[in-house]
This record gives structure tokens, sequence and C-alpha cells, in this order.
């Protein structure tokens, strides 16, 4: 699976005029803890359990990261 996804990477690399970024976490992908947050903590907390019904850790845990397979600049 991963040969194929390089393989459509390098594709992409010919077909469109941007940078291209493999594995990419941009900024706005991460999941924003209570340092992140500050003030607004609280808030963002109540979002979350009023939606999901869950309580939201204060750090996300190890296992919890998100990547795109390709980001385009």
């Amino acid at each position: 699976m991963k040969e194929i996804q390089n393989g459509i990477t390098r594709l992409l690399a010919d077909a469109v005029e941007a940078e291209i970024e493999s594995e990419s976490c941009p900024a706005w992908l991460l999941r924003p803890g209570r340092i992140e947050c500050l003030a607004m903590w609280e808030t963002v907390s109540a979002i979350y359990a009023a939606l999901t019904g869950l309580v939201l850790p204060e750090q996300a845990p190890s296992r919890e990261w998100r990547r795109l397979d390709v980001l385009l600049t």
C-alpha cells in the first residue's frame, strides 16, 4: 500500500504546480490540549462533552496523532 501511495505522490508532482509535503501533520490538524487552549479550555471541554458525551483529556494520548498522506502548499 505504501508503494502505491509513494507512486501517486511522485505522479502528483508532475501534475500540479505546488509544493508537496508527504506524511505531513499541519498545525490545524493537531488536537489542542489545555496548554494550547489556555483560557478557552473550559469552553472547548464543554463543547467536546456536549458533542461526544466524553471528558476531553488535557493532553492528546500518544496514540492519537493525525497526518495527511500528501499536503499541497
